[in-house]
């Protein structure tokens, strides 16, 4: 039987009140739908959206060093100032 490779996941949460909390959030996962299940564990999901926004590159995947179903807030690489 063929092993399935976790694929990485980036998860947008939506809306919400004011103590919940939104952002994207990074998931290496077997399915999207256990990647959104995690997130939205993660955040205490009461009325926002969690959405599918794309799957990772296995670039960002190694960067990240993300272990499987480990949640982690993505934010992207700051622009350095003196490159535009």
């Amino acid at each position: 039987m063929v092993e399935d490779k976790p694929i990485g996941w980036l998860i947008e949460v939506k809306g919400g009140g004011h103590d919940v909390r939104r952002g994207r959030f990074v998931v290496l996962t077997n399915t999207l739908q256990r990647a959104k299940r995690l997130v939205a564990g993660h955040v205490v999901l009461t009325t926002q959206r969690v959405e599918f926004d794309r799957t990772l590159t296995s670039e960002e995947i190694s960067k990240l060093h993300l272990k499987p179903e480990e949640i982690r807030e993505y934010v992207p690489k700051a622009v350095d100032e003196q490159d535009g």
